[in-house]
């Protein structure tokens, strides 16, 4: 009693109590095997108790165990501390086995896991986790865990349906991917993955504000330029057109070495040139893509790359790219199909003389 009374002051509130002796010391094997010997078959005071702590007495012991690190913060349980708990478990049913849940527990629990954890804790986990590495690095899941984890989701909605990323959180997600590609073993995957299966827009279309930003975004300095360099390195078009084999044959058949769908930059664009014979000479063989005006009226409306365009917007466009090639010191024959077609000789004879001139 005189030591409960050292321990209160006036106000009847507990101080702080003074450490103990043994704090900070090891106890040896022989002592606490003694100690474990003396608990064994003790029944603790509050087994099957409730009640037992007021209202107010749990708030102060929640209180005093607030801004107080967790008793294991910067510990580890050895490998053989862990053997002896998984041990020591084994056999054992689960606490709640046989049991249900109050529909006043499933509802505190549920209002729980959708209030989600506060910013606070967020940002206290992320600190701890700083530095380690993943409980699965190097590891793979076996394929019953992987069937297991996919049975479990089936029919349950993402935890972020309804969502939407902050503006900041989408600017850390795009500094974090900028510069990142994916292996060739994962876009294979990718696209196994998605063979067979229908476009996720099957059957949608995209709104008018959609349309208006894709539009929008798709015009950014940048997207263009982009746009131009992935261009740049296709081979447009990938299979030879029959008026195109049949030139490179009037070619070949001399023994005329010549190169097909060669990358021609000019400004800030480039054009893919038909057959180009090195150093400087460009042959240009156009088809009915191209709106031959002995075939076609200037006032006649076409289909021009998904355009509705009159052949005299085309065939301007055109000579404006090919004039501009030309200040670059190059030579260019166009040869059209119909000459191929009707007059394959004398078409052959001015082929033959451009390249050889």
């Amino acid at each position: 009693m005189a030591n409960s009374r050292k321990n209160r002051s006036d106000s009847g509130v507990t101080k702080k109590k003074i450490p103990h002796g043994n704090q900070g010391k090891a106890m040896s094997e022989e002592t606490k095997r003694k100690i474990s010997v003396s608990h064994k078959n003790s029944i603790p005071w509050n087994k099957g108790r409730t009640g037992v702590y007021s209202k107010a007495t749990r708030k102060k012991m929640s209180e005093a165990r607030k801004d107080l690190p967790a008793p294991m913060t910067g510990w580890h349980h050895s490998a053989e501390s862990r053997k002896k708990m998984s041990e020591s478990a084994k056999g054992r049913s689960s606490p709640m086995k046989g049991k249900k849940h109050s529909e006043s527990a499933r509802k505190k629990m549920s209002n729980a896991v959708k209030k989600g954890m506060t910013k606070a804790v967020r940002k206290k986990m992320s600190e701890s986790a700083k530095g380690r590495s993943s409980p699965m690095k190097g590891k793979k899941h076996s394929e019953s865990a992987r069937k297991k984890m996919s049975k479990g989701r089936k029919g349950k909605p993402s935890t972020f349906k309804g969502k939407k990323h902050s503006a900041e959180s989408r600017k850390k997600i795009s500094a974090s991917l900028k510069g990142k590609k994916r292996s060739e073993a994962v876009r294979k995957k990718m696209s196994n993955f998605m063979k067979g299966k229908p476009s996720i827009m099957k059957g949608k279309h995209h709104s008018e504000e959609s349309k208006r930003k894709n539009s929008e975004s798709n015009k950014r300095p940048k997207a263009l330029q982009a746009h131009r360099e992935s261009r740049s390195k296709l081979k447009i078009p990938s299979k030879d057109s029959k008026i195109e084999l049949q030139t490179q044959k009037i070619l070949s058949d001399v023994g005329i070495k010549f190169e097909k769908h060669v990358s021609i930059k000019y400004d800030d664009r480039r054009h893919s040139a038909d057959i180009l014979i090195r150093p400087n000479k460009i042959i240009e063989v156009n088809g009915h893509y191209h709106f031959d005006p002995r075939i076609f009226s200037s006032e006649t409306n076409v289909l021009h790359r998904k355009k509705i365009k009159k052949p005299t917007e085309i065939w301007v466009e055109e000579k404006e790219r090919l004039d501009k090639i030309r200040d670059l010191g190059y030579e260019i024959l166009i040869v059209w199909d119909l000459d191929l077609k009707k007059n394959l000789d004398q078409t052959t004879k001015k082929i033959l003389k451009f390249v050889n001139s």
